[in-house]
């Protein structure tokens, strides 16, 4: 089938749209997709048509407005078929299988969401398919694969965001592909690899921000390449290296911001360039447009200077538009363009014009110099511009001019001098070339006519619409318009003439005459004697006697318009017919549509007669002239407009006048200064309204544009210089909540700012709550940099209050911490083992060196680490949990090493090395998986050691003699018992906080709005978890304090109560004089009594025998100062007096008692742990000023790593000491031997 015959088959289709939807819509019938309908035959829903005499094929067309499914029975026979606007949601593939000779298939205009892969398999003749205006939002990988002769794919108006890279590899025989208004970001790099035939291809309104060099690169028939209105911001060099055949590239509306002159290479036959309205600041040295190029469009960018020779070799340019730019200097380049036909440089920044600009130009047609700051138009600049008809230099800086200006002209249509500031033309200006259209001298400065302005020898103007109002004109010389024979429009108003002289508008065709708004008082001469005046307009001048002579030609159907507020009588002789209007009158003009566009850029509205005429309109009071495309409201705010066809001196410019300072208009089109009243309460009644009902004072905001402002009186909102609330660093809003709704009040802020007429009207007020604002626990979290109308908290935070860790990130002391990598990670594990490892390989040495020595002592190395390990623990689990709570220390640079190794000490056994988030995202310890493993842990080790013990009892009856069993069971047994108290003991503090933190108490309340009918309860260790789901957790943290909170310390104090009672509690020293120093005690002890236990040692070792009990009372203590600090948290004043009073409490009792045996761990606990943690808690309770933040969170933390300086360096001493008595060459040597023994056994 040929082209022509298909082009008639879709006539036919189109045509035979209308006339079955009105026979169905005559009919009254009503079709439904679930009733299976059928699409041809009697009951048929389609008009199926023979498409040849045999009716051997058909064409298909459903018009049924209700269809929402493909009908079936279709004939399989049809070559074309129509479901064009129609209401089909999907596509099923078994309706259409049998259409083996379908060409053409038409689904444009429908609902149809998604289609199924393959399927249009069986379509293998289509060849033309449209699914334009429907609402796919993907499209699966093999969709066309069988399409193998489709040469037409209409894709336009989808919500497509991607497009799979193989999706038109099967179509090698497209030849046009529209993509148009999808969401398509990005064009896969070989997705048109196999489109070698592809000649036209619409990209424009996606979103595509990016291209590679090779994307185009098959297309090498390529003739059209729209990508208008997409987001990219550049171009690859090359990227039209292979698109020879190109001649339409349109990439305007984008935000390109330089063009190469390797991004032109390949285009050596492209006609069309459009690169309109994009951020293009330059063009690169060497640039060069492609020698056959005709049109190009390089309007509204940013360019300042063109490069040279950037048009060398363009002969056939015909048209170049450059307006829209930032251009202060217009070189030669246009000289040699002799077949330019329109060349377009308005609104640039143009100051002079070179000698012979236009001299070569002899095609120039059209030439619009406009909107620049031109002073002067240079003589004979048109000396060989013969052909021109339009010329424009409105809104310039031209004062002057002379006789030889225009010479070189012959026939100009149109020619516009308006808004520049001439105050006077030379008699001769016009008079060597023919006006035939328009002249526009309007909004000058000039104050007399020449008499013979439009005189020419021997010849008359052709000249239609003279303008020349809003001038300072005194007075019209008479005979003035006598040259104009064709002259039917005269435009006067809004001058100063006071005088009309006789026969002034006496010309056959003159029609409307607009002399309103100037300071005439009478009409006494025969100023009016054309006969063919229709409409003449006096108003608002200021006349009161008109003579019977001074309109004595006019017809009977002339009409006078006049304010007739001074004129006591009418004059009955006056043969016009008289009308009286009011100020608010608008006149009206009919023009050609040659002027149509002009006049509507000077504050006209025009509208359609005929197709050669327009009535015209002046801009009503209550509007302005926009300067584009005819008249605009004056915004409500401070604006009002009481005069009519105000237009600007540029365009977008506001003309409306401005309210008194501190009022404003509520309603658009105010039409005098009284529609403007007093800016309501909370408002800078001092400025100009603006276009709101005036400025908020500071530290007042509203929510709506022309309402009241309010105080900002809630702590953390920002109202400072902005008439909207924001957030401020360190405060936190939720607006998360019924009654809230962010999206609005963003579109509402973002409108706010708009200072000016384009705000939208939808968004001038937000009806919905306002968040209540909390103050962040650590005010650094909460940046709200990024986003201070939702809040945005610092890098690595996230979460209620920005209290989590991101991803990737990990907690110290509540700081968020960058996790490190892999080694990093792996040697922090190898540095802890190796530490661990030296420590027992020299508590090992020691032990065996005394053993060696057989030296009797009351202390060993391992009674004194432990001892000083105790006080290390002790002291470190509180002030964990101390600075835990206490967000005003600020762990910065350096420090957060310390705050790391101080989370160490705390020796919280789920964080200590494993930080689980690092290791993966997603495996998060909250406060509840805690709670499991805490309870969970003690349990298991207690199995663990059962479990162990009597597989070393079972062990023993093999290995030992009967004798020997009970000896060796009990000593493991022993050790066992102490290693799992050790385990236990040092694990109490951490597990208990665990159990605490699930505490009803523990949770915190925050309401979400003002008003506190929105709150939500959060557990105070994580904000992330909502309390009104723990109320399992709440029993069974009761339960396990009992069990276990009350049930270890309690235990353990029995079991020492049993041990002393019976007499096997053992002394070290035979009384408790602590008048010894400890290095006598270390070296002169007396022998260690065998038969105690082990664990008892670690738990009673370091105190004197009348104070056994004291390290449950320290262990009472820490408990209780962690489990306040847990609950209430540190801003508690019941926190902080409680703490202070335990603090004070044991610092009493241990200088009372002094219940240590070694003063040097007694002046350690009371002088160093004790007392830094009473330091501690008085900063944190007292009030300082904000300059003295870091200097106060150093001092805490320095105070804090003295107890373990200190420490470091008496294990330091102690260490080198005994390595000194041991002999460094005895400890190589046993590595050595250890070695050389490793070595034997492995051979």
């Amino acid at each position: 089938m040929g082209l022509i015959k298909w082009a008639r088959v879709i006539r036919v289709m189109l045509a035979f749209h209308l006339a079955s939807s009105l026979a169905i819509l005559l009919l009254g019938q009503c079709f439904s997709s679930a009733c299976g309908a059928e699409a041809c035959g009697k009951n048929g829903i389609c008009n199926c048509i023979a498409d040849n005499e045999d009716k051997s094929s058909f064409v298909v067309l459903c018009n049924v407005t209700e269809l929402e499914e493909v009908p079936e029975n279709i004939p399989p026979t049809v070559t074309a078929l129509s479901f064009y606007r129609r209401n089909i949601t999907a596509l099923e593939k078994e309706k259409i299988l049998h259409l083996t000779h379908l060409k053409i298939l038409l689904l444009a205009k429908n609902k149809i969401r998604t289609l199924q892969n393959n399927i249009f398999d069986t379509l293998s003749q289509l060849t033309r398919l449209y699914l334009n205006e429907n609402r796919l939002t993907q499209l699966p990988t093999y969709t066309f694969s069988s399409l193998k002769i489709l040469t037409e794919l209409n894709l336009n108006g989808n919500q497509l965001k991607a497009l799979d890279e193989k999706i038109f590899h099967d179509l090698e025989s497209l030849r046009t592909l529209s993509i148009r208004d999808n969401k398509v970001h990005e064009l896969p790099q070989k997705i048109f690899i196999n489109s070698m035939n592809l000649r036209d291809l619409d990209l424009s309104g996606n979103n595509i921000d990016s291209l590679s060099v090779n994307t185009f690169g098959t297309l090498r028939g390529l003739h059209l390449l729209n990508l208008t209105n997409n987001k990219l911001t550049s171009l690859p060099n090359a990227i039209f290296k292979t698109t020879r055949e190109l001649k339409h590239l349109y990439l305007e509306h984008n935000q390109l911001e330089q063009l190469s002159h390797l991004f032109i290479e390949g285009l050596s036959n492209m006609e069309y360039f459009y690169v309109s309205s994009n951020n293009i600041k330059q063009l690169s040295q060497g640039f060069k447009f492609p020698t056959g190029v005709k049109y190009i469009r390089m309007s509204n960018n940013k360019l300042v200077e063109l490069p040279q020779n950037f048009l060398r070799g363009t002969i056939h340019l015909t048209s170049f538009l450059l307006d829209g730019n930032e251009i202060k200097v217009i070189t030669e380049e246009f000289s040699s363009h002799e077949h330019l036909v329109q060349l377009t440089l308005s609104n640039n920044n143009l100051q002079e014009l070179y000698k012979n600009m236009a001299t070569p130009l002899y095609h120039l047609y059209e030439l619009d110099l406009s909107h620049n700051n031109i002073s002067a138009i240079p003589e004979s600049l048109f000396s060989k511009s013969g052909r021109m008809k339009s010329l424009s230099f409105s809104s310039n800086s031209i004062k002057t001019m002379n006789g030889t200006t225009f010479c070189g002209l012959k026939n100009v249509h149109w020619l516009y001098l308006s808004r520049n500031k001439i105050s006077r033309l030379p008699e001769d200006i016009f008079s060597t070339f023919n006006l035939t259209g328009t002249l526009d001298l309007s909004s000058n400065s000039l104050t007399e006519l020449p008499a013979n302005i439009f005189q020419r020898e021997n010849q008359s103007h052709a000249l239609e619409v003279l303008l020349l109002q809003r001038n300072n004109l005194f007075s019209i010389p008479a005979g003035v318009f006598k040259n104009l024979p064709r002259l039917k429009t005269i435009c006067l108003f809004y001058n100063k003439i006071h005088f009309l002289a006789d026969e002034i508008f006496q010309g056959q065709a003159i029609n409307f005459i607009y002399l309103f708004g100037n300071a005439i008082s009478e009409l006494k001469n025969q100023s009016f004697q054309g006969q063919n005046i229709s409409q003449i307009h006096l108003y608002r001048n200021s006349i009161s006697c008109i003579a019977d002579n001074a309109v004595s030609k006019a017809r009977d159907n002339t009409t006078l318009f006049l304010s007739c507020d001074k004129i006591d009588e009418i004059n009955p002789n006056v043969s016009a017919q008289i009308k009286c209007v009011t100020p608010t009158y608008v006149p009206e003009i009919n023009v050609d549509f040659n002027v149509v566009n002009y006049l509507r850029s000077e504050g006209f509205r025009c509208d359609f007669i005929d197709h050669l005429t327009y009535k015209c309109a002046a801009c009503e009071r209550g509007t302005y002239g926009n300067g584009n495309d005819g008249c605009s409201p004056c915004p409500r705010g401070g604006f009002y407009q009481d005069d009519i066809g105000v237009t600007p001196s540029k365009p977008g410019e506001l003309t409306c006048k401005k309210c008194t300072n501190g009022t404003y208009s509520n309603k658009e089109k105010a039409t005098s200064a009284e529609d403007c009243i007093v800016c309501p309460e909370g408002t800078n009644k001092k400025v100009h309204a603006g276009f709101r009902a005036c400025p908020c004072i500071d530290g007042y905001a509203r929510n709506d544009r022309f309402g009241p402002c309010e105080p900002c009186a809630e702590e953390g909102v920002n109202c400072s210089g902005q008439d909207f609330r924001t957030i401020k660093p360190g405060y936190f809003w939720s607006w998360n909540f019924n009654g809230a709704c962010l999206r609005c009040y963003k579109a509402f802020v973002e409108n706010l700012k708009i200072e000016n007429s384009s705000y939208i009207e939808n968004h001038i007020n937000y009806t919905e709550e306002i968040p209540r604002v909390h103050k962040c626990p650590r005010q650094s979290n909460c940046e709200n940099k990024l986003d201070n109308i939702n809040g945005s908290c610092a890098k690595g935070y996230r979460g209620w209050l920005c209290t989590q860790c991101e991803k990737q990130y990990y907690s110290v002391m509540n700081n968020c911490i960058r996790c490190p990598s892999t080694l990093i990670f792996l040697l922090e594990v190898a540095l802890s083992v190796l530490l661990c490892l030296c420590v027992y390989l020299v508590v090992l040495m020691h032990y065996k060196y005394q053993k060696k020595k057989k030296k009797k002592i009351e202390r060993s190395i391992v009674d004194i680490l432990f001892s000083r390990g105790k006080i290390l623990l002790g002291f470190y689990q509180v002030v964990g949990e101390f600075f835990t709570s206490l967000n005003e220390v600020k762990w910065m640079g350096k420090l957060y090493v310390i705050g790391e190794f101080i989370s160490y000490l705390e020796l919280n056994i789920l964080k200590l090395f494993v930080r689980p988030q690092c290791i993966k995202e997603d495996l998060i310890i909250n406060p509840k998986i805690e709670f499991i493993f805490g309870m969970s842990f003690p349990l298991l080790c207690v199995i663990f050691a059962s479990v162990i013990y009597w597989v070393k009892k079972v062990w023993f009856k093999y290995q030992y003699p009967t004798a020997c069993i009970t000896e060796y069971q009990q000593r493991f047994g022993s050790k066992l018992m102490t290693y799992l108290v050790i385990v236990l003991f040092v694990t109490y503090p951490p597990i208990c906080t665990t159990i605490f933190q699930l505490y009803p108490k523990a949770c915190q309340k925050f309401c979400l709005d003002v008003n506190k009918l929105h709150c939500v309860h959060k557990l105070r260790s994580d904000y992330d978890i909502d309390c009104t789901d723990l109320t399992v957790y709440h029993t069974f943290a009761y339960i396990a304090t009992f069990c276990y909170v009350i049930f270890f310390p309690t235990f353990l104090l029995y079991l020492l109560k049993k041990y002393r009672s019976q007499g096997r509690l053992l002394r070290y020293w035979e009384s408790c004089n602590a008048s010894k120093e400890e290095h006598e005690s270390l070296i002169q002890g007396k022998e260690v009594h065998r038969d105690q236990p082990s664990w008892m040692q670690f738990l009673s070792e370091s105190y004197k025998q009348e104070c056994w009990y004291w390290e449950i009372v320290e262990l009472t203590r820490k408990v209780t100062q962690t489990v306040l600090i847990t609950l209430l948290g540190w801003e508690h004043k019941l926190t902080v007096l409680l703490t202070i009073g335990i603090s004070v409490l044991f610092l009493t009792l241990h200088a009372r008692h002094m219940p240590m045996k070694s003063l040097f761990e007694q002046r350690l606990q009371v002088m160093f742990s004790l007392t830094a943690i009473l330091i501690n808690v008085l900063v944190a309770g007292m009030e300082f000023s904000e300059k003295y933040d870091n200097v106060i969170s150093n001092f805490l933390i320095l105070l804090n790593v003295v107890v373990i300086i200190i420490i470091a360096a008496e294990a330091m001493f102690r260490l080198v000491d005994n390595l000194r008595k041991i002999g460094i060459h005895k400890i190589v040597g046993n590595i050595a031997v250890g070695a050389k023994k490793i070595n034997m056994k492995t051979r």
